[in-house]
């Protein structure tokens, strides 16, 4: 339907585009197409341009389902007034999810954290303010959380997951870091620690250009322990050991690992690795899948993988 999914993008420096105030007084001047709109998707470049407000404050609170709403380039308390009035509509808060990019203000963050229906969070942190306020538990209802963290370093960002994990209901984790380094690997071991047990599939991923050989900080270890019903499992090299595999969950059905550098795992974790693969049936594991990316034509690893994987009746695969 026409007026299903609004669209409202191409703001560029406060300005609308030629379009936009068209549809924006349709909406205004037709109160009853209010209740047609379930998804609503905005762009902002530059301060945003007020005309927009009004008529997002109009819509009924049953109607919206999705937001998806990106702002950039602004920072500053006409910035700060804009998302926090977006965030505050009746429609907006009664969401089921809600997709987020831009940099957070206390408010901002408060308004989000404190949506009572939402159920699936998809946030890009470019900036996030020190986390010297109190920031209110999840909503209960989370079920899923996309969380992207840009290249530079924010230890805030990484204090706003340690809040988000520790929602009752999460099964669904997926993180993607900008940064591989050391600090960045601490911060997110120390978040982790609060996940809730609950947690069905867990993906991280980041930017291969940043990793570096020989960088280890295994709080995987002990999230496959903490979260025993862990069924899917995306992982990067340096963020296990030997006992991810030793104590491997007999729950998870698919691994997928990012191993840039076979030749830098310890003898130690490859033979756990393999040992783990080819007793699979052994150890009753419902392991149907492994992924390995890159594929290494230098290394032996991969060749041995796919034996005891065919061994054991796993699918097999890289690229």
């Amino acid at each position: 339907m026409l007026y299903r999914h609004a669209d409202l993008t191409a703001l560029e420096d406060g300005q609308p585009g030629p379009w936009l105030p068209l549809y924006i007084r349709t909406m205004r001047t037709s109160p009853h197409l209010h209740a047609l709109v379930r998804i609503l998707h905005i762009t902002t470049r530059g301060q945003p341009f007020p005309e927009l407000y009004g008529w997002i404050q109009a819509l009924p609170k049953s109607s919206l389902t999705v937001l998806d709403y990106s702002w950039e380039g602004f920072r500053g308390q006409n910035d700060d007034s804009s998302q926090s009035f977006i965030l505050q509509a009746p429609a907006v808060r009664a969401i089921r999810k809600l997709q987020v990019c831009g940099s957070f203000s206390p408010t901002a963050l408060v308004s989000i954290m404190t949506l009572s229906q939402l159920e699936e969070l998809l946030i890009t942190i470019d900036h996030l303010q020190k986390l010297s306020f109190h920031i209110p538990a999840p909503t209960p209802r989370l079920k899923h959380l996309d969380i992207t963290i840009n290249p530079t370093f924010s230890p805030a960002s990484f204090d706003l997951l340690r809040i988000l994990v520790t929602a009752p209901q999460l099964e669904v984790l997926i993180i993607r870091l900008g940064s591989l380094g050391w600090r960045a690997y601490q911060a997110l071991s120390r978040a982790l620690r609060s996940t809730t047990s609950t947690l069905k599939q867990f993906g991280l991923y980041g930017n291969l250009e940043e990793w570096t050989s020989g960088l280890e900080c295994s709080f995987m270890d002990s999230l496959i322990v903490q979260c025993p019903s862990l069924e899917t499992v995306s992982c990067h090299q340096g963020t296990f050991t030997h006992r991810f595999f030793r104590h491997f969950s007999p729950v998870i059905k698919v691994l997928n690992l990012v191993i840039p550098s076979p030749t830098s795992l310890s003898d130690e974790c490859r033979k756990a690795l393999i040992q783990c693969l080819r007793e699979a049936q052994k150890r009753e594991l419902a392991l149907t899948r492994v992924f390995v990316w890159p594929r290494w034509e230098e290394d032996s690893l991969y060749d041995i993988m796919l034996d005891a994987c065919n061994a054991s009746g796993i699918s097999f695969s890289s690229q």
